[in-house]
């Protein structure tokens, strides 16, 4: 069986991101003492921005988003000064796996949970922008992931049906979200490794998105 589609996550899959946003938001929360804790990190993972709002309003005791609009802003400024030193940090196999899926003419998307300002600067700056044929952004979807709108729209964009696609996430929350839309999944883990329930509903764990090279052409000739 040959998938016809390929819809990607960014943040911990495509682009060693997580680390970079964990760092500054510690750095953020520490100057301004507020308790950004290890638990709250994780619950964060693969959330779109209105789920981190309510987790972060509920950790640090806010009544309402505006209070967090200069940690937030403090974030952002980390996050930029450490991409300005140095650079996008691309995941192991990012690019031959994008050469390998437009070589056999998949439909590629992308499904993230990051808002189409961050993100798109972010796909350019590595150069992969143009491999995708179709993007969603969180801010495009009223409920992220892990319901299934954000991959169902993504493969409706490529005029596919989700069971036509394969679907690579990192994250739990990303993991059900696909599964959900009827997709296969390949968990490639980067912060929290597979549960017995990401294991249950993923088609391949592999180690790194080059790994899934060897594997598509594998599966394509059974």
């Amino acid at each position: 069986m040959k998938f016809k589609g390929a819809l990607f996550d960014m943040d911990g899959l495509m682009f060693d991101t997580e680390n970079l946003i964990n760092d500054a938001m510690r750095i953020a929360g520490k100057e301004m003492h507020l308790p950004v804790t290890d638990t709250l990190l994780m619950s964060m993972k693969g959330i779109n921005k209105q789920g981190c709002t309510i987790r972060m309003l509920t950790a640090f005791g806010m009544e309402n988003e505006e209070e967090l609009l200069p940690f937030r802003s403090r974030i952002v400024q980390l996050r930029a000064e450490r991409l300005k030193a140095y650079g996008v940090p691309v995941k192991k196999g990012l690019y031959n796996l994008l050469t390998y899926l437009k070589y056999n003419d998949y439909k590629i998307g992308l499904a993230t949970s990051t808002s189409d300002d961050i993100a798109e600067s972010m796909l350019k700056e590595a150069n992969v922008y143009h491999y995708f044929d179709s993007i969603v952004y969180g801010n495009q979807v009223i409920n992220g992931k892990p319901f299934p709108d954000i991959y169902l729209k993504c493969a409706c964009d490529l005029e596919l049906s989700p069971e036509e696609c394969i679907v690579f996430e990192d994250a739990p929350s990303g993991i059900e979200a696909g599964y959900k839309a009827g997709a296969k999944v390949i968990m490639i883990p980067d912060c929290v490794p597979p549960s017995d329930k990401e294991k249950k509903r993923c088609l391949a764990i592999l180690k790194d998105l080059g790994q899934a090279v060897g594997f598509l052409s594998k599966y394509a000739n059974t």
